[in-house]
């Protein structure tokens, strides 16, 4: 937060050194993982101590810890998960970076066979896991997807970012097909939907359709849009009156249209002040 040229939090270079004393001797004494990885990683973007890359190791296991330990809210424990994998590649530690990867795959399974919805979470995680270099890749990748194309393919967002991931890792020829079932999901969502509202996914759908080569595709979709019946948009005319009594209307009319010369009338009426009359009106040359 800034407010008058002061910020708060101090950004962590300008942390006093008090403090990050204070940090060192509380991580190891925190009992809850999420609070001792937090610690933990601001004393290694400190570069704090001799050692500063046990500070990272320890962020990296209680965040892991943290995933099957139950405190803080799904996203957050999300969000941890993907900073162990950034920790555990910029360590070179591939024993860390195997455990970060298995806890990323159980909490996206797990997420995604509970009954409420929170689609965020899981496709967070395996966008995390596509990203990662082929060799370090769960073996299970490609049935986490298929999974969340199964739990949330249903909504065209979902199953955009979905099939988004999964074009990353199939050959550039087998990308057009992933996108058009992509630009036909919302295209039928478009066909369901009333009224004006029906053009937000027509449009996504062709702007999608273009941004992948798909031109044909966004050519029948706009000749769709065209071809759309007046009564499919729930249009209605709508009226209204407002009566303006005369005595306001006359003097605007007289000043606009007043006793002098053509270029005066026209002067007044765009600068929207009829009471300028007369030859003062007139513009300079």
């Amino acid at each position: 937060m800034e407010m008058g040229g002061t910020i708060y939090p101090a950004p962590l270079s300008e942390m006093r050194s008090d403090a990050v004393d204070l940090w060192a001797r509380a991580a190891p004494l925190a009992a809850v993982p999420l609070v001792q990885a937090r610690f933990a990683e601001l004393l290694w973007e400190r570069r704090y101590g001799d050692r500063p890359h046990e500070w990272a190791g320890l962020a990296v296991d209680q965040y892991v810890a943290a995933s099957a330990f139950g405190f803080g809210e799904p996203m957050e424990l999300t969000e941890g998960l993907q900073r162990a994998l950034e920790l555990s590649i910029q360590l070179n530690d591939a024993p860390r970076l195997e455990q970060t990867v298995r806890a990323a795959v159980s909490v996206a399974r797990e997420t995604m066979e509970r009954e409420d919805r929170i689609p965020g979470v899981p496709l967070r995680l395996i966008d995390s896991l596509a990203t990662l270099r082929g060799d370090r890749r769960p073996p299970e990748l490609d049935d986490l997807i298929d999974q969340a194309l199964d739990r949330y393919g249903d909504d065209p967002w979902n199953l955009e970012s979905t099939l988004g991931i999964r074009s990353r890792l199939v050959d550039a020829t087998d990308r057009p097909a992933l996108w058009r079932v992509a630009v036909e999901s919302f295209a039928r969502l478009a066909r369901r939907t009333d009224g004006l509202v029906k053009y937000a996914p027509f449009q996504h759908a062709i702007e999608l359709a273009e941004e992948h080569g798909l031109r044909e595709d966004a050519e029948q979709l706009r000749r769709e849009v065209e071809e759309l019946p007046e009564d499919a948009l729930n249009l209605h005319a709508v009226s209204a009156e407002v009566e303006v009594p005369r005595e306001q209307i006359d003097p605007f009319i007289d000043g606009a249209v007043g006793d002098d010369d053509l270029v005066s009338a026209l002067t007044r009426y765009e600068s929207g002040d009829p009471d300028s009359a007369g030859p003062a009106a007139q513009p300079s040359e």
